[in-house]
C-alpha cells in the first residue's frame, strides 16, 4: 500500500493543500554506468552496429560483366549495358555483433517487346548475410543475372538491395538502374 501511495505522491500531478509531506522519490537507474577505459573497449562495435549493412568498397554494389564472377565493375546506374552477360551483386560489410542480419533484393523490369507490347515483371528476395571477416565481405553473386540486349526486347530496370538490422529496422536501400535493347532482328 505504501508504495501504492509513494507512486502517487511521486507522480507529476500538482501538490494537493492538504497532501501530507511525501517521501522523497527514489532515484530511479537509468543504465548500466561503463568506465572509461570499457567505453574505448566497445566504442568500435557500438559503431558498427549503429552503421549496419554497407558495401565493402565504392565498388562492392552494382552491375559486373561476367556470369558467375565479377570480371569488370560497370557501375550501380549504369544506362544501357553493352552487349554480353552481367551480374548484380553485392559484397557487404556485416557487423561482427548480432544474430540474422538481413538484406532484401528488389528487382524489376518494364519490356518493351518487338510486337509494341509492355511487360512487368518483379522480383524479390531476401538473404541471411553474416560478418565474413575483415579480409572480405560477404558476397551475394550473382544476386542477378542480366543479359544484354534482352531476347524479349528493350528493357528499363531498376534494382535495390535494403539492410535489415536484427530488429527488423530497415536500413537505407542501395539502389542501381539499367537498360538494355532490344535483339537485332
Amino acid at each position: 500500500m505504501l508504495t501504492f501511495l509513494t507512486f502517487f505522491a511521486c507522480s507529476s500531478a500538482p501538490p494537493v493543500a492538504d497532501c501530507p509531506d511525501c517521501p522523497d522519490c527514489p532515484e530511479t537507474e537509468v543504465g548500466v554506468e561503463v568506465d572509461d577505459w570499457e567505453q574505448e573497449v566497445i566504442e568500435p562495435f557500438l559503431e558498427t552496429l549503429r552503421t549496419g549493412i554497407t558495401p565493402w568498397g565504392e565498388e562492392s554494389f552494382g552491375i559486373c560483366k561476367g556470369i558467375q564472377r565479377c570480371d569488370e565493375f560497370v557501375g550501380t546506374d549504369v544506362g544501357e549495358l553493352p552487349e554480353g552477360d552481367h551480374v548484380i551483386f553485392a559484397e557487404l560489410r556485416v557487423p561482427k555483433l548480432g544474430e540474422e542480419w538481413k538484406v532484401n533484393f528488389h528487382w524489376e523490369c518494364t519490356t518493351e517487346t518487338r510486337a509494341g507490347q509492355t511487360a512487368s515483371q518483379d522480383h524479390d528476395k531476401s538473404y541471411v548475410v553474416r560478418h565474413s571477416g575483415p579480409n572480405r565481405g560477404f558476397r551475394l553473386l550473382p544476386l542477378w543475372r542480366v543479359k544484354s540486349p534482352h531476347t524479349q526486347g528493350a528493357r528499363e530496370c531498376s534494382y535495390s538491395l535494403t539492410p535489415m538490422r536484427p530488429d527488423g529496422q530497415e536500413g537505407e536501400a542501395m539502389t542501381g538502374s539499367y537498360s538494355t535493347l532490344a535483339p537485332p532482328e
